[in-house]
């Protein structure tokens, strides 16, 4: 998904548009995200909108693979939502802070 959605945002930031109707071949590639991603409820229709999409996705990534070192290194993290794995990160951060 963030390959086709970096793809379908350089489409719309040179200027392109989304269309109902002989969708362009970037937006074809990256219909599931448009279909699966929303942006204050809506899917994604501008640069802005798609610089969110993505830099959640990327988000999503880091703190999957984050939460899989931890796993193995014995200590798990919360599972959820995004936001909630950062924070359990950021309380695991800070017990790290107390071990010398």
């Amino acid at each position: 998904m963030l390959a086709t959605g970096r793809t379908l945002r350089d489409h719309l930031a040179a200027g392109r548009s989304l269309r109902p109707r002989f969708a362009p071949r970037a937006q074809k590639d990256a219909q599931d995200l448009l279909t699966s991603c929303t942006v204050d409820g809506r899917s994604p229709e501008t640069v802005d909108d798609l610089d969110a999409v993505l830099s959640y996705l990327r988000a999503h990534s880091a703190v999957a693979l984050i939460a899989d070192r931890w796993q193995h290194a014995g200590a798990p993290l919360s599972s959820g939502p995004v936001e909630l794995r950062l924070a359990s990160l950021n309380e695991a951060d800070g017990r790290l802070e107390h071990v010398e």
